[in-house]
């Protein structure tokens, strides 16, 4: 083991004990484990930086036949003589080292993003690999210089060293070549929230760098989970056919939040490029006011007929295939979609097929009103245990429905959301507590008064 900074500018020494240069730099390739050294780099007595293939290197050493160079202990000791050497210049498209340093990465595994000090080498199958970045201040006194002697001694002990393994590791950065990773893609994989506090972190140049690597199932997730600030940066860097195709792909209620960020000529415009059914369900959106339960319901609805049987509602549930919150409890409507009664899944499942929905669903549901505030739905949630509840307009038809999850997201204090907590995934084969979720019981479809 041995860290990039402490092998920096140590001599080259080929076979015959004589130096060849001065270490600079590594060519390295992208791994998903480790990143393997295929070539050193070294400056010549003329100055020129070459690289090296890693065939030609015997290994990092330390012994006494070196101590006579100035530079230090450490040096890189190749198997040939330096007239069998076969060097050649850097590439453009070569992965190095040295340009790892200083650079913003995402630490997968912790979710920040820090900046690099130091990188761990390692020894892998005879081939030296990067086995992690440094980010802590024990990497940053090292980077400086700082020796572990009277006041760097006090130093060292006061600070820490935080490695992250490679394979935890998702570089930033704007230079083009240099996009490690990509094909992995492990920022793809975090949660959708995860991303978006990452992004608070960045730079809008470097927020739309990671944005693009995402799919659009995920860059949609991660727009809406986004802190206003974001959102409305997301609005500025990303192109118009990309923010219709995001907004279209969400639903409505959150479209409609994300485009009261946006100005009134630019949502005009998006609208105008969006399919006239979607635009139209956002624009009567917009029109309400955010505190009341129509800025935030949900409007894609998945209902049943009361005329239906149970074997006709069964499947069409199999041939919608609705979402699991969308069938936690099953909307009962009449012809002209007044809302009529509920059920559960369950009830649906052990009633006689031909048994007709209007004989068995709970009439008079719990409602609330277009114009409720979020603070009585919020009210309503709590005192009756509900998990989702319906909306409807004045004349009873159904309108969308509100879940406790929005409710909760809408209510709950912006110093709470922006808090840098991480709940840890657990691994097979390892020790670790579970975090405990609180489950909500209730069925939302008993008797009680509209609010």
């Amino acid at each position: 083991m041995v860290f990039y900074t402490e092998i920096l500018n140590k001599p080259v020494i080929d076979i015959d004990g004589k130096i060849v240069g001065l270490f600079s730099d590594f060519v390295f390739q992208d791994g998903a484990e480790a990143a393997p050294v295929i070539h050193i780099v070294y400056a010549g007595k003329d100055k020129y930086k070459r690289r090296l293939s890693w065939k030609y290197v015997e290994g990092i050493k330390q012994s006494a036949d070196v101590f006579k160079h100035k530079q230090g202990a450490l040096s890189f000791l190749l198997n040939v003589s330096v007239k069998d050497l076969d060097p050649s210049f850097i590439h453009e498209n070569d992965l190095l080292a040295t340009e790892l340093l200083d650079k913003q990465i995402i630490d997968v595994a912790g979710v920040k993003v820090v900046r690099v000090n130091d990188l761990l080498l390692n020894k892998i199958d005879d081939t030296l690999s990067i086995t992690g970045v440094c980010v802590g201040t024990t990497s940053f006194l090292r980077r400086l210089g700082v020796k572990p002697h009277f006041i760097g001694k006090l130093l060292y002990k006061a600070s820490s060293e935080k490695i992250i393994p490679w394979k935890s590791v998702e570089p930033i950065e704007t230079r083009k070549h240099l996009h490690l990773k990509e094909s992995k893609n492990k920022i793809a994989e975090m949660h959708p929230g995860d991303i978006a506090d990452l992004m608070e972190d960045l730079s809008p140049k470097e927020q739309m760098l990671v944005f693009n690597k995402l799919d659009k199932q995920t860059a949609a997730k991660t727009l809406v989970e986004a802190q206003p600030e974001v959102q409305e940066s997301f609005f500025r860097g990303l192109k118009l056919p990309k923010i219709v195709e995001l907004l279209e792909s969400i639903p409505s209620y959150r479209a409609a939040d994300l485009l009261a960020l946006a100005s009134e000529e630019k949502v005009k415009l998006i609208l105008q490029n969006m399919k006239p059914e979607k635009a139209k369900e956002i624009n009567e959106l917009l029109q309400y006011h955010e505190n009341t339960a129509c800025a935030f319901m949900r409007t894609d609805v998945f209902t049943l007929q009361d005329n239906q049987t149970a074997a006709s509602a069964l499947a069409a549930i199999r041939k919608s295939k609705p979402s699991a919150d969308k069938t936690h409890i099953l909307f009962v409507v009449d012809k002209e979609q007044h809302l009529v009664g509920t059920l559960s899944l369950r009830s649906l499942l052990n009633a006689a097929a031909r048994q007709k929905l209007s004989q068995f669903m709970k009439k008079h549901p719990f409602v609330v009103h277009l114009q409720t505030s979020k603070e009585d739905i919020a009210t309503v949630l709590e005192k009756y245990n509900f998990f989702v509840v319906p909306v409807v307009d004045e004349n009873g038809r159904l309108k969308g429905m509100i879940t406790a999850d929005e409710v909760l997201s809408e209510i709950i204090p912006q110093s709470w959301i922006r808090r840098n907590f991480v709940a840890k995934r657990a691994r097979r084969k390892q020790k670790s507590s579970s975090l405990q979720g609180q489950t909500r019981n209730g069925n939302g479809a008993s008797h009680a008064k509209t609010v």
